[in-house]
Parts: structure tokens; sequence; C-alpha cells
């Protein structure tokens, strides 16, 4: 594996590392593609950072002291990139999206009974009676793993009161994952997926200002500072509990502090709230 390899590999587990064995293909539906389209966004910055870097390092002509202004100035030119970085908003807005599509279908399942319709209703208050009676955790999650297929058993629990069904998380849980199964069984696998994906793409965006100063060299105290802006998921249940939480990139170590008799490069201009400005459409392009 030559240099150049090492460095794509290395690219590739520091951000979004399932992007290419885990995840669905672009052109599948448009939230993958957006998905790709901000993972990509987010290595081009990096991945330019980490050959500027390189380019300066490998320049005999540049003194030390050259060297480390050009690195925090290309780092500095870095953060603005990532403050205008708008693919990720992107990425959420069309995840959750598709979850609004997906929820919609899900309802239809569900039963709602109209004020007159007072069998309904009472079979419902039944079958939460059914359960309440039912004391034994593990009577309770047989119970509902053998009748919870049945729309009216779903929707009695699930719309109900929280005070009359006192379902437990993994009850919960589980009925919903039998409802949407109802739906579409397509369903709870493309939400676990989908939702498992944006939360690494956001880990990554968060880390990519550690990473732009790990290769740079700026000093820790400025590497700790994340990106201000806060990424949220959208609101959708994951199938069989929340999906499982990566540890994000791990900060290498970086070099010493610039002894006082350098002149010290101004702090790199980090990412805030209020950045309004587009985002780049193929990668960085710096001058």
């Amino acid at each position: 594996m030559d240099d150049k390899q090492f460095a794509e590999l290395s690219l590739r587990s520091s951000l979004c590392p399932s992007l290419e064995t885990q995840w669905d293909k672009p052109d599948t539906y448009q939230h993958w593609s957006d998905l790709h389209a901000a993972a990509h966004e987010l290595r081009n910055v990096i991945g330019h950072v980490r050959a500027g870097v390189q380019a300066i390092e490998a320049d005999r002509d540049l003194t030390p002291d050259a060297r480390k202004r050009k690195r925090h100035e290309l780092a500095r030119q870095a953060m603005s990139e990532l403050e205008k970085i708008k693919s990720v908003e992107k990425a959420q807005a069309s995840v959750a999206a598709i979850t609004k599509r997906w929820q919609t279908k899900i309802d239809s399942v569900m039963t709602k009974p109209e004020p007159e319709d007072a069998a309904t209703a009472l079979l419902l208050r039944e079958v939460r009676d059914k359960v309440a009676n039912l004391k034994d955790e593990r009577a309770r999650m047989a119970w509902l793993q053998r009748f919870g297929d049945d729309p009216i058993v779903a929707s009695a629990l699930l719309l109900g009161p929280a005070g009359l069904t006192n379902l437990s998380e993994a009850e919960r849980v589980l009925l919903t994952n039998k409802v949407e199964a109802l739906a579409d069984p397509k369903i709870v696998e493309a939400k676990f997926q989908a939702t498992k994906a944006l939360a690494e793409l956001e880990r990554s965006y968060r880390a990519a200002p550690d990473l732009v100063a790990q290769c740079a060299g700026l000093d820790k105290a400025s590497a700790a500072r994340p990106l201000s802006r806060k990424s949220e998921l959208p609101n959708v249940t994951a199938p069989k509990g929340e999906p499982p939480k990566d540890t994000p990139p791990k900060a290498a170590e970086v070099s010493p502090p610039v002894p006082e008799a350098t002149p010290k490069a101004a702090s790199p201009n980090w990412p805030s709230k209020k950045s309004s400005s587009p985002a780049t459409a193929g990668g960085p392009n710096w001058t």
C-alpha cells in the first residue's frame, strides 16, 4: 500500500467509515443521495487539508516558521469551508421527510375509533385492561409477542394514554416494530439503516474541526473547540433500541505549542450558528 492509498483509507476510516460498506447506494432514494453527498463533501474538505499540509512539508524552500504559518492559514480556510457546508442539514431534512412518509403509512394501519364508535372504544379498553392485569414482565412480553400483530392490540396500547398502558420502552419498541412490519416489512430495516447513517454523518461533522486541527498542527485547546451548529436527529424510532453509537474518530497527538519567539497565527475561524453561506457543490475551491 503506497502513501496515497494509505491516506485515502485513513480518510475513510475517520469520516463516515460505513459509507462504502453499509450505506445504500446513492441512486436508490433521495435521502441516500443526500447522505452520500454530505459525507463526500466532508471528506473533500479534510482531504484537501491533508494534501495541502503534505505539499507544505515537502517544500524545502520554506522555513519552519513559514510552514507553520501556511498550515495555520490552510486550517482557517478549511474552517471557513466547514462553516459553509449545508449538505449535512439537507441530509437531515431528507431523512426527516422520508421518515414522515413512512410514519404516514404506519399510521394508516392503526385503529382510531370515531366518537360514535362505542364498540371499538370498548374493545380498545379491554385490551388495555388485559395488559394492565399482566403483572409479570415476561408474561406481558409473551402476550405482546403473540398478539401484537393485531392492529387493534397495537392501537390500544400505542395510541392510548400513557397512564393507562404503562408500557416499558422494550414493549413500546416491540409493538412499534410490529406495526411498521404490518405497514410494510421493509420499513423497519430501511428506517434503521437511514437513522444509523445519519447519526454517523453527524458524528463525522462534529469531528471535522478536530481533524483539521490535527492535520494543521494546531494546539489541543483549539482542536477541542467543536462546531457550534447543533445537529439533531429527526424524531424517528429505531427498531430494537437505538442504533449503535460508534466511537467518533480519536484525536491524534499534535505538534507542541509554538514557542513564544515564533509569531503566532490567528485562531481559526470556527463555524457558528449564524452561517448562511451556500454549500460548496463540487468540494472546496480555495484560492
